[in-house]
């Protein structure tokens, strides 16, 4: 009875894990070695060119961004 109930216990486990991990990889982001194409605004240009910061992030309405580095 005891070895019974291991093995199905077993089982579950080894079946809860195996969809879980089903799941996070279908909902990884894919990286590909394609060149990626982002729009910056002009108010965005405009913003990075009058702040005062070196370098920083600047977040688009889409969710993305992009980050700068200003070269002195």
């Amino acid at each position: 009875m005891k070895r019974k109930a291991i093995l199905i216990f077993g089982i579950t486990g080894v079946l809860a894990l195996s969809i879980g991990f089903k799941d996070v990889l279908a909902k990884e982001p894919s990286f590909s070695q394609k060149d990626e194409v982002t729009v910056i605004t002009v108010d965005e240009q405009n913003n990075v060119e009058k702040s005062a910061k070196l370098s920083g992030f600047v977040p688009q309405e889409n969710g993305t961004g992009f980050f700068f580095a200003k070269v002195k």
